[in-house]
């Protein structure tokens, strides 16, 4: 992050980083060219490791904010990362942290439970949670609601799969069920879910063969209590979340949605 220099109520002044906007290295997802640069299909083997080690690297930092800070930035799109010139710098330089978001106490442990549940699968449990967090006023059937989710799920996560998961796509489907059925998300998780959308679009623009489902496995064990990195599901202590402890992730105050000033996010994150 940039260090803050001076900051007032109209002026922020931050330290300069040299580098490149990571929006500039997106190439093919799903079939679709978002470079719309002549040439772009033939870039090389240097480039395509670099944005490889950069899909790897902007995962590991969204993925510890999620399960281990509880403090995530809300808008972590391309233009707001940089990443060096240098071949051999892998660091990644991220910008305007104005929008935070984190989940409040009594809403983080079901939430770890709902990314334990897209993780392995579990439409019920997916379902659940979801409905859980329902704000609306509305009666909501329970059982439509599982069964819409379970058929969404089947289709980006079917048995013996062998390639990885558009998480972002399945999550935009899942959404769209709860809308039908009339199921309005308490704010805080509502942009937690949006921005797991846009940092996932964001990895796959980079590597569209990166598997976020396999890869979180060992955050979910380091970090949220689960037993052993494994997609057979089950695999989390039951005694968790029956005492809501949180699944092992700490939490300091009662946080929820925050925008805020640039000044306070850069220095809390």
């Amino acid at each position: 992050f940039p260090k803050v220099a001076c900051a007032s109520d109209s002026v922020l002044v931050e330290s300069w980083m040299d580098g490149e906007s990571v929006s500039r290295l997106f190439s093919r997802v799903d079939g679709h060219n978002f470079t719309a640069q002549p040439g772009s299909e033939a870039l090389d083997a240097a480039t395509d490791a670099k944005k490889r080690k950069l899909a790897s690297t902007i995962f590991d930092m969204t993925v510890k904010m999620y399960l281990r800070d509880n403090y995530i930035h809300g808008d972590l799109h391309g233009g707001n990362l940089m990443c060096s010139r240098d071949p051999n710098d892998h660091r990644v330089i991220v910008l305007d942290a104005g929008l935070t978001t984190a989940l409040e106490r009594d809403w983080a442990s079901p939430f770890g439970y709902l990314l334990h549940a897209l993780s392995t699968g579990d439409a019920d449990k997916v379902a659940e949670k979801l409905v859980q967090f329902n704000e609306g006023t509305e009666a909501v059937d329970h059982a439509a609601v599982r069964g819409a989710i379970r058929e969404k799920m089947k289709t980006y996560m079917p048995e013996g799969r062998s390639s990885g998961v558009n998480m972002g796509s399945m999550i935009g489907e899942i959404l769209c069920v709860l809308q039908q059925h009339k199921v309005s998300l308490r704010g805080d998780v509502a942009l937690t879910i949006v921005t797991m959308s846009i940092s996932e679009g964001l990895i796959r623009q980079l590597d569209p063969d990166f598997d976020i489902v396999r890869r979180s496995l060992p955050y979910f064990v380091q970090f949220r209590s689960w037993r052993k990195a494994s997609l057979e599901g089950k695999e989390w202590d039951g005694a968790c979340e029956s005492n809501a402890n949180n699944g092992g992730l700490p939490l300091h105050g009662n946080r929820g949605v925050a925008v805020t000033s640039n000044k306070y996010a850069v220095a809390s994150l």
